[in-house]
């Protein structure tokens, strides 16, 4: 901004000695020895390249102040989409994170859950038919929800890394989640195996 303000000051400045130029010489016509009209055509043609020289000088500010403003608006604009992809990104992991520790978690927790139904069948061993059955059944389901544990993590890690991605267009939704089969299921097959698990487990008491 002080560039161009000192630009047109420069500018001004020009043509205020253009201006006073014109009305000295103007002033000194009448001593002259040569006709009028001599001086007149002498006087108009000075005044016509004073003026070109103006007008290139003002153009020549105009186009400079105009690559000036353009490299400025384009810097501004590559910044804020900086700022936007950061955003982004930003949204994206904190999304991403917390879906993929509940699907960690859940992993974890069927796994304990299993764990801790095989050591209690092994204590009330032997178990009658009924019991191993629902056992069966109910680690049949944590199995499954260990298994769309792990596709919902392989998804989000895809998900999150085409959202990093600058080349893909467009950008997934932040907003929410994409939903996968996979992590529709995996706490409804949590819950049946757990049910059928401790079924089981009561059974054999």
């Amino acid at each position: 901004m002080v560039f161009a303000i000192a630009t047109w000051l420069r500018a001004l400045n020009a043509v205020g000695t253009v201006a006073e130029a014109a009305r000295l010489f103007r002033g000194g016509r009448g001593s002259s020895d040569v006709p009028t009209t001599v001086h007149e055509a002498d006087v108009g043609g000075l005044e016509t390249r004073l003026a070109n020289v103006v007008v290139a000088a003002l153009r020549e500010a105009f186009d400079r102040d105009r690559a000036r403003f353009d490299l400025e608006r384009e810097l501004h604009e590559a910044e804020q989409a900086t700022r936007e992809h950061a955003l982004r990104l930003e949204c994206l992991r904190s999304t991403g994170t917390t879906a993929l520790t509940q699907a960690r978690q859940l992993a974890i927790l069927s796994i304990v859950v299993w764990m801790a139904s095989a050591a209690a069948a092994g204590w009330f061993a032997p178990l009658d038919t009924l019991a191993k059955s629902l056992i069966g059944l109910g680690w049949l389901g944590l199995t499954a929800a260990v298994c769309a544990a792990l596709m919902t993590h392989q998804h989000l890690i895809t998900w999150l890394a085409r959202g990093a991605s600058e080349t893909v267009q467009p950008p997934p939704d932040v907003s929410q989640l994409p939903q996968f089969a996979a992590q529709t299921a995996m706490p409804w097959a949590f819950l049946a195996g757990f049910i059928a698990t401790a079924a089981g487990l009561l059974t054999a008491l």
